[in-house]
């Protein structure tokens, strides 16, 4: 017998709503909602897995055969992910270059 040819009209569900006795769904807790200030502050922390609603910025990135390789050399020899990596190097430019940055953003302010 394939699927075309079963009669579903004697299934459970089916009886159970033919007779109204059908259990009604569970209702759901509502999803949680986060402000800016919450959703930024789990985001700076990499902490939004298992929030509804809260993503990672994400970037696709292309790079040489050979960074690609000291990349992944490196983050094995301290045990960390890509990601973990490249941003503690991005993050360590950003100190060393933090007033440059600050006065890009004043001087991209004035141009709008």
């Amino acid at each position: 017998m394939t699927v075309k040819d079963k009669d579903f009209t004697e299934t459970d569900a089916a009886k159970d709503a033919a007779q109204g006795t059908a259990e009604e769904p569970k209702k759901r807790r509502p999803r949680r909602e986060y402000t800016d200030e919450e959703a930024t502050k789990y985001a700076n922390k990499m902490n939004t897995s298992g929030r509804k609603g809260l993503r990672m910025q994400r970037i696709n990135l292309a790079v040489t055969p050979d960074t690609k390789d000291y990349v992944k050399t490196m983050c094995r020899l301290l045990g960390m992910n890509y990601t973990e990596f490249i941003n503690g190097i991005i993050e360590k430019h950003k100190r060393e270059y933090g007033e440059l940055y600050l006065e890009a953003l004043k001087a991209r302010k004035n141009l709008l």
